[in-house]
């Protein structure tokens, strides 16, 4: 990775947008260009795509300019860029119902021949679905059902507790990804602590599901509730 600026490359991800068969994945490459210099600055945004195993990558690339100490978003369309919509993609599935093939996106910024910055990371393909489902007495609206890549999936999961002091160590999620699996769990919440890239990185590789707790029990804290809520809260 470069340092030093005046361009800056991060916040790379891709969107996806998967067929219902699975045959083909169009992927929308993003990536935030940071300018910290007092001057517009004009550099090369290049992305690669490199699928699992080490296959032939798709690369593309194109010229941004960005204001002095701006930041502006760079988006690669596969409308635009037709090797970006995969032909037969390798699928991302829960570690019960599959494989967990993850691509690497890496992504630089370059002026001339000096590559001023560069990130790493990689990505599953997948869709997740939700819908509500069963309505009833208790549950007016119904109750949520997740799918993913087009097929139902229970979720069986609990909340994720790190270390008391917030130390972390990769050994210690690696293990315990073992003793979830033996308890034929497929999804964790994390309970307001965002845990380090590598964390999630081994989620993603092991085929577990991260609910990253963006949802909250304030609801629950309210004073009355209609009938139906309560019958819930009980």
């Amino acid at each position: 990775m470069g340092v030093g600026g005046p361009l800056e490359v991060g916040n790379a991800h891709v969107n996806q947008n998967t067929a219902a068969n699975l045959g083909s994945s169009a992927l929308t490459v993003k990536a935030d260009v940071t300018n910290t210099s007092s001057s517009s600055q004009t550099g090369t945004v290049t992305a690669t795509v490199t699928p699992p195993g080490g296959g032939l990558p798709v690369t593309v690339s194109q010229s941004v300019t960005v204001a002095a100490n701006a930041t502006s978003t760079v988006t690669f369309d596969p409308s635009a860029n037709p090797s970006l919509t995969l032909s037969s993609p390798q699928i991302w599935w829960p570690w019960q119902m599959g494989a967990q093939p993850l691509y690497t996106l890496g992504v630089s910024v370059a002026q001339g021949s000096t590559t001023l910055n560069s990130t790493s990371e990689t990505f599953g393909i997948r869709t997740i679905q939700s819908s509500l489902v069963g309505a009833g007495s208790a549950t007016p609206s119904g109750v949520r059902q997740f799918g993913v890549n087009g097929k139902n999936i229970v979720i069986r999961g609990g909340g994720w507790s790190p270390d008391l002091f917030l130390r972390y160590s990769p050994a210690d999620p690696a293990q315990q990804i073992g003793i979830l699996k033996s308890m034929g769990i497929n999804e964790v919440r994390l309970e307001g602590h965002f845990m380090p890239a590598d964390w999630y990185q081994q989620m993603d590789a092991a085929g577990i599901l991260v609910n990253v707790g963006y949802q909250c029990c304030d609801f629950w804290e309210a004073t009355s509730y209609t009938a139906a809520q309560n019958t819930v809260y009980q």
